[in-house]
């Protein structure tokens, strides 16, 4: 697997309003320390629609200019230190009409024009969340091939990171979103865990028979003997990578009858860690219940990479 392992440019996708203020410095500080002086590009970019300011009209365009004068006006307070550093200064696309999915589509656009490696995503609770609760990001889920790094407001502090979590039902797709994941790893210096789970009977039973996971289908037959050998040959390939990186991994495989949800939800909140898993199923399978991508945004609370450009 050949691959460019170094990290080169980064959206973040900030909302720029006052009541989001203190958990936009503390992530431009993690951003700007962690990114930017290491010589990745930081590119902030606010999507200014109505679903931000709650209102249900198209904007007007004389509207729209008197209020991206005040947004640049704002953020050029936030944001003018850390400009020496490689924080690019702000980049605001209008969209107009009300719609989650349209600003969400819009910001992917642009992200896949300027070649962004990810795109950064706050995650705050539903009190402060302007949009509802994680709705943009669950729209840029669905909507982006470019891959989400989803930060909680109370995970800020970036320095942490040091396990990288990567789910994997060992795909072709999953194969090459753990090429991305490396990037992270290298550049944070933090080891990856391989995680691989096949779900038994009981759990297949509770959780309607499917998992959708890096776009393959988890069977829910119990971890046969001569499965444990498959997952161990395909986890040794995937730690080869890993090995070929210079990134320490090793390599997790789960038969329990513990929801894989659960599970991840539960790793997720471990101090310095972060869950990584990527997705190619199309739009309706995407939606089901069983996403791990979908329901992880909902139920986690900790630092979530989510990739979908291998998505149909």
């Amino acid at each position: 697997m050949k691959s460019d392992q170094t990290l080169k440019k980064i959206l973040w996708a900030i909302d720029p309003q006052p009541k989001f203020l203190k958990y936009n410095k503390r992530l431009l500080k993690s951003l700007s320390l962690f990114f930017a002086e290491r010589g990745v590009i930081v590119q902030p970019v606010f999507v200014m629609s109505p679903d931000i300011f709650q209102i249900e009209q198209t904007f007007s365009v004389a509207f729209s200019q008197k209020l991206e004068l005040a947004v640049l006006e704002e953020s050029r307070n936030l944001l003018k230190k850390f400009e020496q550093g490689g924080v690019r200064p702000l980049k605001i696309l209008r969209s107009t009409k009300p719609g989650q999915d349209q600003a969400a589509l819009l910001l992917s656009r642009f992200a896949r024009s300027q070649r962004a490696q990810c795109i950064v995503t706050l995650k705050t609770s539903p009190d402060y969340e302007g949009r509802g609760a994680g709705s943009f990001t669950q729209s840029l889920l669905f909507k982006s091939k470019t891959p989400l790094l989803v930060v909680p407001s109370d995970r800020l502090d970036l320095s942490a990171l040091k396990t990288i979590v990567f789910a994997t039902d060992f795909s072709t797709s999953s194969r090459k979103a753990f090429a991305h994941v490396l990037r992270y790893a290298k550049h944070f210096s933090a080891k990856v865990i391989v995680y691989h789970k096949i779900v038994s009977n009981m759990s297949a039973l509770i959780q309607s028979g499917v998992y959708i996971i890096g776009g393959g289908w988890i069977t829910s037959t119990p971890m046969s003997t001569a499965e444990r050998k498959n997952a161990q040959k395909n986890g040794a390939d995937f730690l080869n990578l890993a090995r070929q990186s210079k990134v320490p991994a090793k390599l997790t495989l789960k038969g329990s009858d513990v929801s894989l949800i659960d599970e991840l939800t539960s790793l997720s909140k471990k101090k310095g860690v972060m869950v990584a898993l990527g997705s190619e199923s199309g739009k309706f399978e995407s939606r089901l219940i069983g996403s791990v991508a979908l329901s992880l945004l909902e139920t986690s609370n900790g630092i979530l990479w989510i990739d979908r450009s291998q998505a149909k």
